[in-house]
């Protein structure tokens, strides 16, 4: 058991390496050719994501979608619904508390041309760091998982501008409960749709660059889900014994 979790545990460090190092390799070769700060530079990570987790999954265990997370999406419309909602969490209480929302800048209709840059973002980091390393280390503990996806989630985003120890901290603890809410829920659609609600939202609503309330937040969601879970597992249970 040990030496399967620590091939799983190598596994993830190559698919982390290989992202990365494609990653940077194919920004800086369009820097070389004077590309940069565009749509096509911002995309690249988050494709590179899927692309090479795709491919590894296939070589190593041949996984199929469902196993990784991409289960039916009907089966998980209202937890969906419910989650993109919660993903506003954070303004609402700062409106509450501060009985204003304070704007990071100005809405226009040219800012919809970022939204599928903001669904590829949420589909890429949660078919990564959820939905394949859920998968390989399915039978250890939660909270090995947890800590697991957390790491490899908070060490990807040194590639960003602003990354810091602190930025390292507070991205470790949000994977650490997101991965816990996929436990939960056992299917990525509902966790995509809450990551891409809460980055677009994240974008224009200072609330959003608050820990505290962020944090909160996101506690706050997460007991939720694990009532709504553990309710619906005693539902069944009555249901399967009666």
């Amino acid at each position: 058991m040990r030496s399967v979790f620590l091939k799983n545990v190598l596994k993830i460090a190559i698919l982390m390496i290989l992202t990365t190092g494609i990653s940077f390799g194919l920004v800086f070769a369009l820097k070389a050719f004077g590309i940069t700060g565009s749509w096509l530079t911002k995309c690249i990570p988050f494709a590179v994501i899927i692309i090479v987790t795709l491919i590894f999954s296939k070589i190593t265990g041949k996984a199929s979608f469902s196993e990784l997370g991409l289960k039916p999406f009907a089966d998980k419309i209202p937890a969906s619904l419910a989650l993109l909602c919660a993903s506003g969490l954070p303004a609402l209480i700062s409106l509450v508390y501060d009985k204003t929302i304070e704007s990071r800048k100005p809405f226009d209709i040219n800012s919809l041309a970022y939204i599928p840059y903001y669904a590829l973002v949420a589909f890429s980091e949660e078919f990564l760091f959820r939905g394949y390393i859920g998968k390989l280390l399915e039978k250890n503990r939660n909270i090995v998982k947890a800590a697991i996806s957390a790491l490899a989630f908070s060490s990807y985003h040194f590639i960003s501008p602003e990354f810091n120890l602190v930025n390292f901290v507070l991205l470790f603890i949000f994977g650490m409960i997101f991965m816990y809410m996929y436990i939960y829920i056992k299917n990525l659609w509902p966790l995509m749709l809450f990551h891409f609600g809460w980055n677009v939202l994240g974008d224009y609503f200072s609330s959003y660059q608050n820990a505290v309330i962020c944090m909160l937040s996101l506690v706050l969601i997460l007991l939720a889900v694990m009532l709504v879970s553990r309710s619906r597992v005693k539902r069944e249970e009555i249901i399967r014994t009666s």
